[in-house]
């Protein structure tokens, strides 16, 4: 699950408003490139729509990228909810995990191969290519990074309910 982040530069400077699904992880990140001290003004559960939202929302006070100036009304604006519509929710959420997987599966050099592609490649004359894919070792390793996979996303999932234990919102 990621959040939406209202992060200010002491308490005087401008608000980055971004999205994160490791917060602490994030803010380490940006305090190293910050001389002051930034400081969590809000943590709202979102996602990149809700930034996007918010961005808009504030284009008024908007300094540069992601920075504003600072606006009361960032600590009580409540943007509308996203994906109301469970069609359209499970549609983006079924693209962004085949997306998802492609990128993992490139990071770690496989790819899965469904029966019509085994058909196309076959037909291609990669025979020998096919026959590797059906091997139980080929499989084996697949089906192992396969884990790994789910095993980081597991991890991943983890580190974000601690952000929302750790600061202590729903």
């Amino acid at each position: 699950m990621s959040v939406v982040y209202f992060v200010r530069v002491g308490e005087e400077g401008p608000v980055k408003i971004g999205v994160a699904t490791n917060l602490k992880q994030r803010l380490s990140g940006l305090q190293i490139s910050h001389p002051e001290k930034l400081v969590v003004i809000r943590v709202i559960v979102g996602n990149h729509e809700v930034e996007k939202w918010l961005h808009d929302y504030f284009s008024k006070d908007k300094i540069r990228g992601e920075w504003f100036s600072y606006n009361m009304e960032m600590m009580t604006i409540e943007p509308p909810s996203f994906g109301s519509t469970q069609k359209k929710k499970k549609t983006k959420s079924i693209h962004k995990h085949r997306a998802g997987r492609a990128a993992y599966e490139k990071k770690i050099g496989i790819h899965s191969y469904s029966k019509e592609t085994l058909t196309n490649i076959r037909r291609k004359g990669n025979e020998a290519f096919v026959e590797k894919w059906k091997s139980e070792e080929f499989r084996k390793l697949h089906s192992e990074r396969i884990k790994a996979g789910i095993r980081e996303r597991k991890l991943e999932k983890e580190q974000t309910q601690q952000n929302i234990d750790f600061f202590g919102f729903q």
